[in-house]
């Protein structure tokens, strides 16, 4: 039905500050598959990995951390820069709902929250790991320091190029190839 959640495009949000949803990419075409809305009865659910570290088989498991209205355009700047790779998203809208994950395991987690929400976000996810790669994205350059001294692996501005993002997610060891950090 046409206003069911899983016929909106994944632009819904239930109460909660979390959903999943497994994307594949296909040059000029975003394609969603196995929606889900993971949120039930109003607490944050345990995702289901495909490996240890958020990786298995093809896919790739990501978290984002995006406002709710930019998450969607996050997670398909960040497929196309994947060339192809299959990835998984969880998304996160704020630092609470980071906070309240019951499980916070990934390949690979993207903050891309400009200002005082990104740098609380980031604080967040180090409080969860402090060993997850992290790419942080953010509409101030002045918050690069900041990323240095929380390890983020890549520090980059809302502005970047589809390269550059390449270029960060194999820093963070999401594609092969992985940069030496540093």
């Amino acid at each position: 039905p046409m206003g069911s959640p899983a016929k909106t495009g994944g632009l819904f949000r239930r109460g909660a500050a979390f959903r999943s949803k497994k994307q594949h990419f296909v040059p000029n075409r975003l394609f969603p598959s196995g929606w889900s809305d993971m949120v039930k009865g109003g607490k944050y659910p345990v995702p289901a990995f495909a490996g240890d570290a958020g990786r298995g088989g093809n896919t790739v498991k990501l978290a984002v951390c995006a406002s709710f209205m930019q998450s969607d355009l996050w997670q398909e700047r960040l497929s196309r820069a994947a060339c192809g790779a299959a990835l998984e998203f969880d998304e996160f809208y704020d630092p609470d709902a980071v906070r309240a994950a019951p499980v916070f395991r990934y390949a690979a987690t993207v903050a891309a929250l400009g200002g005082a929400q990104g740098l609380e976000t980031v604080h967040a996810i180090r409080e969860r790991s402090a060993s997850v790669p992290l790419l942080w994205i953010s509409d101030d350059a002045g918050f690069a320091l900041s990323a240095y001294e929380l390890g983020a692996e890549m520090f980059l501005t809302w502005d970047c190029s589809d390269a550059e993002l390449t270029a960060a997610l194999r820093r963070c060891g999401v594609l092969p190839g992985r940069e030496a950090a540093g």
